[in-house]
């Protein structure tokens, strides 16, 4: 798994992705993230698929951060896995 945040620092593997959001999830102030598909495309041999969209993040106060996203999964022994997120923050 490799993340690239909003402000463009990389994220990498699972383990450090989650702990990353857990760090989040864990400030009193944190409200949620929203993320909106626009698209899906799958790959001809159906194995990968491409995913585009809006995201959004809120916190308490009326503060929010906003953007675009691209996700790539993959297919691995009949589960489909996130194999790398793009997050651009465009709006704070």
């Amino acid at each position: 798994m490799v993340l690239i945040v909003g402000d463009g620092d990389l994220i990498r593997g699972a383990d450090a992705v989650v702990s990353a959001f857990a760090t989040q999830f864990a400030d009193a102030s944190f409200v949620d993230y929203v993320r909106t598909t626009d698209t899906v495309e799958l790959a001809d041999d159906g194995r990968r698929a491409a995913e585009t969209g809006r995201w959004v993040g809120r916190w308490k106060g009326g503060v929010e951060m906003a953007g675009v996203y691209m996700a790539a999964w993959r297919q691995s022994h009949g589960q489909w896995l996130l194999e790398r997120e793009l997050y651009v923050t465009l709006r704070r």
